[in-house]
């Protein structure tokens, strides 16, 4: 056996056997200039300055993998070429233990912090290097690293990686960051009935007795972030789509809920609407999609091995929404193989790129190469996402400064991905669908391999297009906000004989930008509608529209047509009653979102009252015939009637209110054609909006089969769903309910269910302990999963005056929160502990601790600014409604 590979076999089995020095509590290294920050975080000058001195990144793992120890071993080899050997050079190792270091054949005492290690600048050469390191890592219990599940059906075990944006180095020693891109080989020894998965196909699996070692070759050089390890008993699919070979893994216990059309299918229409519009075979060889349990998002774009959350895998029957949901978020993966893995940003302020392209791609990709052909409607609600955080006190520019990873953590939102998506919609329909395509080709193909920035994409489209883009990509790149838009028209004997188009912007982001976008002008006929479509673009405070002098005189317009634009359009009065005539003489499901929306607005914007919102939504929405649009209208419906219990001071009307929104909810069920998905949706409204002693008896009768419809089934989430709300109202059977249900769902899906449904109920001695949990998940052992799980269930809003019991002791744990908790775990803490309470006092212990913020990590803090703006809203929102 070679000398260094003796060397590492002994730091192992001082690991395995005793157990080696922690070496995080070593000396640190001799300070030099530009030393790192000791932080579970990279900050970018130093990235930068890393990537300007190493290059020529090639990996070599080992791992030791089970289901019993509390770690996991393995071994990393990094060859690496290094310009400047004057000052040491670190290498990223968050939370592990090093049991040994060798440098160019030689060992060495190399500092170990427990964020990184420091390899001395007199142990390295210039050219090429070779740093070897045995190690070993907790199993991850946050979702980040290599994370461990058990089923507690059948006692399997389910291993998977998850890394963005720096997580990689908690599953091995490397250089964490996006433009150092290298070639991984893995070797992986696990138990023998194990599936290994990495980002190339297994060259060789060996049998050893009880377990295995899987050899996956070097593929082509990716970043850290997508590279992938998952493991464990996962049941397995397959097929293909033409030449590449196509797996799908779950656990064995969820396989039932599987139905591999639903993955395989629009898999299959991806690859081929994707390299034909790229014009590039699918680069990397194999491509397998992993259901994983407990996962912190929607999926991950890890190369050839993308990682998807069970949520999408339903007890019930699949809708068509479920399956569309499904492809969209298939597509948006498969996108991300070229934009993002193939061409990769150089740093994290380019994220916004990265997502937002797959989001535009998968929403093309689901309108023309599926049979999805109704995607714009998804991709609108999206774009309404987009507006509702561009308004905030926290939105920022979609580019932007990213000065460290936890910055990046903290932009992963509906700027970065729905604003993003939205602007480049916009890029496209401005220079046009084929220069575009032309110039994302042309970028893909110069960067293949690479890393690169928003300048070269737009530099390739405007070649492309033939035009300098430097301006618009000053106006929608760099500066945050959104833009109004109305359209002023006169006529005369019938004819249009001037319009133009009327631009703001709010005053604090005062930019107004050049738009395209298409004018609607609508005729009323009898009940029909005569539609005209007039592409106009757009720039400064007027621009006249000469196309449309002549034209027959509008009835109505909308400066919106077919969403191309990005840019609100309010309602007054005056559109309200046009509306309420005329609403359903607009054919178009896109066009009616678009204008509920509108309508919804105006109460956000306290244009219109709530108790006004929901008696125009209870009489129109039983004419919607379009079941993704009914679902935008109950949820608007949903959010109106939860700010009129809130604020409403006369509470017997709010009874009343309420008794007629569940009646028509309920008779709608019973209405609508049995089995359809419209009766799940509506079944899910009423659970939503039940309040009444009526209502719950009538859940109370569901879950023991009582008074459903015809045909009905109720699966287990919504049998749980029904729980939880009975919970929160305390219900007086309530624990006989939960021990029966816990008994027929032992599931860990059931568990969790359980979780949030215990949290629900308004006892304030166990919101205290809940609360002292989220706070302190580590002292708690607290998992993201089931700390998310109890964040759920706390406090619905009729439990509003306990929740301010509780949220002082939040406010005065954050600067410990911030400081010692995984930011995993924020989300629990902040949406369980936090919500947007109405109430003045709460506002102004939001001012208090928003004044003493600066320090806190960037997530929290933005929470923080954003549970404020909601909290005005909502009292801006109350005081409209009760004055006099």
């Amino acid at each position: 056996m070679p000398r260094l590979a003796t060397r590492l076999v002994a730091a192992f089995s001082c690991w395995l056997l005793w157990g080696c020095t922690d070496t995080a509590d070593a000396p640190a290294a001799e300070p030099v200039a530009n030393a790192r920050v000791a932080a579970p975080m990279l900050a970018e000058d130093y990235a930068r300055e890393r990537s300007a001195r190493v290059g020529g990144v090639a990996y070599d793992l080992a791992f030791e993998l089970d289901g019993e120890a509390d770690a996991f071993s393995g071994r990393v080899s990094i060859d690496f070429e290094l310009t400047d050997v004057g000052r040491d050079l670190t290498v990223d190792f968050v939370g592990g233990t090093v049991a040994a270091v060798v440098v160019n054949g030689e060992d060495v005492d190399a500092a170990y912090n427990g964020y990184f290690l420091s390899l001395p600048a007199n142990a390295l050469a210039l050219g090429s290097n070779t740093v070897e390191i045995a190690f070993s890592h907790p199993y991850s219990s946050d979702g980040s690293g290599l994370y461990r599940f058990r089923d507690p059906i059948d006692g399997r075990d389910y291993l998977y990686t998850n890394f963005e944006p720096y997580d990689a180095n908690r599953l091995f020693p490397c250089f964490d960051q996006p433009d150092l891109k290298a070639t991984y080989a893995t070797r992986v020894t696990a138990p023998a009935a194990w599936q290994v998965i990495s980002i190339a196909a297994a060259s060789n699996v060996e049998d050893q007795g009880e377990r295995r070692v899987w050899t996956f070759p070097p593929a082509a050089r990716i970043s850290t972030y997508i590279y992938a390890l998952h493991a464990g008993d996962y049941r397995r699919w397959e097929s293909a789509a033409g030449d590449i070979p196509l797996r799908l893994f779950a656990r064995a216990s969820m396989a039932e809920r599987v139905h591999p059309e639903h993955w395989f299918v629009p898999t299959v229409q991806g690859f081929a609407f994707f390299e034909k519009y790229f014009d590039i075979p699918y680069p990397f060889g194999k491509y397998d999609q992993v259901i994983v349990p407990h996962f912190n998002a929607g999926a991950m774009e890890n190369v050839g091995a993308v990682t998807f959350s069970e949520r999408f895998l339903h007890s019930g029957k699949v809708t068509r929404q479920a399956r569309r949901s499904l492809a969209s978020v298939i597509l948006h993966e498969m996108a991300h193989m070229w934009f993002g893995d193939l061409v990769t940003m150089d740093w994290w302020n380019g994220l916004w790129l990265n997502e937002s392209f797959a989001t535009f791609m998968a929403n093309l990709a689901l309108r023309e190469g599926t049979e999805f052909t109704e995607a714009a409607l998804g991709a609108y609600r999206r774009t309404v996402y987009a507006y509702r955080a561009d308004e905030r006190d926290t939105t920022h520019p979609i580019e932007m400064p990213t000065p460290n990873t936890d910055v990046a953590f903290a932009n992963f939102d509906a700027i970065t991905y729905s604003k993003g998506s939205a602007t480049l919609a916009q890029l496209n329909h401005l220079v046009g669908p084929e220069p575009f395509q032309l110039g994302v080709r042309n970028y893909l193909r110069s960067q293949a391999y690479g890393n690169a920035t928003i300048d070269d994409f737009l530099r390739a489209i405007g070649n492309a297009a033939g035009e300098n883009l430097e301006n618009w990509s000053a106006d929608w790149l760099d500066q945050p906000g959104t833009n109004g838009v109305e359209v002023e028209f006169n006529c005369s004997d019938g004819h249009i004989v001037s319009l133009a188009v009327l631009q703001t912007a709010p005053a604090e982001w005062p930019t107004l930008r050049t738009h395209r976008t298409q004018l609607g002008l609508y005729n009323f006929e009898r009940g029909a509608m005569a539609t005209r479509r007039l592409p106009v673009t757009y720039s400064g405070a007027r621009t006249a529209v000469a196309e449309a002098l002549g034209a027959r005189c509008p009835d109505f317009i909308y400066a919106n047509h077919g969403d191309w634009d990005y840019a609100r359009v309010d309602f007054d009065a005056e559109t309200l009653a046009v509306l309420e005539e005329h609403l359903y003489d607009f054919e178009d499901p896109l066009q009616r979102a678009m204008l509920w929306q509108g309508i919804h607005d105006m109460v956000l914007s306290q244009r219109l009252t709530p108790q006004a919102f929901i008696e125009f939504a209870l009489t129109h929405a039983h004419e919607e015939s379009d079941d993704d649009l009914l679902r935008q209208i109950l949820s608007a419906l949903a959010n109106t009637w939860d700010y009129l219990q809130r604020l409403a001071a006369d509470q017997q009307a709010v009874a009343e209110i309420g008794a007629r929104i569940e009646g028509t909810l309920w008779q709608a069920l019973f209405d609508s054609e049995p089995g359809s998905d419209r009766q799940l949706l509506l079944l899910d409204s009423y659970t939503q909006s039940v309040t009444s002693a009526a209502g719950l008896a009538k859940l109370t009768g569901l879950l023991g089969g009582k008074g459903l419809p015809d045909g009905f089934d109720l699966d287990q989430e919504r049998r749980w769903n029904a729980l939880e709300k009975l919970a929160g109202f305390d219900h007086a059977d309530i624990e006989a309910l939960l021990a029966a249900e816990r008994e027929s769902d032992p599931s860990d899906r059931g568990r969790r269910s359980a979780l949030s449904a215990v949290a629900a109920r308004p006892d304030p001695q166990q919101q205290q302990r809940l609360a002292a949990m989220l706070l302190d998940p580590a002292g708690a052992a607290l998992s993201v999963a089931d700390g998310r799980a109890h964040a759920r269930g706390l406090f619905p809003s009729q439990q509003s005056e306990l929740q301010l019991e509780i949220v002082g002791t939040v406010f005065s744990a954050l600067p410990r929160i911030s400081a010692e908790v995984d930011p995993r775990h924020f989300r629990a803490i902040t949406g369980g502990l936090l919500g947007p309470v109405c109430d003045e006092g709460y506002l102004a212990q939001l001012a208090q601790a928003i004044s003493q913020s600066e320090s806190l990590h960037p997530a929290l803090r933005k929470w923080l600014l954003d549970v404020r703006f909601e909290v005005r809203r909502c009292l801006a929102i109350g005081r409209a409604m009760n004055a006099p």
